[in-house]
């Protein structure tokens, strides 16, 4: 998968980029959400983006809000949003603000690699049924 990772902790996404690529996964690093943003608008085979709560330019949230806006029926984006508080309030505003899933810090190696494995279902199904409308 191509993957957006967005933390404003540089170690953060250190460790969190060589997880994905020792996975096979394709990993751009942002610690700066506008800038993220605009690399999604312009990269169309983006397929999901991992934020952080808190970032310093816009919230996390505000972040899965935009890029959900970004997706459409014709461009699924998978969006899992990490924190640090963890509670059930920023969960539900989490899934409210356009968030697929939602994961913890500090990020459980083996948790990550199975939501990224359920984010890839979702995407491949999601292409499929795209892939479906456009010929029927």
């Amino acid at each position: 998968m191509r993957i957006v990772l967005v933390d404003a902790s540089r170690l953060v996404l250190k460790i969190i980029t060589g997880l994905l690529e020792a996975r096979g996964h394709a990993a751009h690093s942002f610690t700066d959400g506008p800038e993220a943003l605009k690399y999604i608008k312009s990269n169309l085979d983006v397929d999901a983006l991992i934020t952080s709560v808190e970032l310093a330019s816009m919230s996390g949230l505000e972040m899965c809000w935009e890029t959900r806006l970004l997706s459409s029926c014709r461009r699924p984006i998978y969006i899992i949003l990490m924190s640090s508080n963890y509670d059930r309030h920023k969960l539900t505003e989490a899934l409210d603000s356009g968030a697929d899933d939602f994961i913890p810090k500090p990020i459980a190696t083996e948790e990550l690699y199975a939501r990224l494995r359920a984010a890839e279902r979702m995407c491949s199904m999601q292409r499929e049924l795209i892939r479906l409308a456009a010929i029927d």
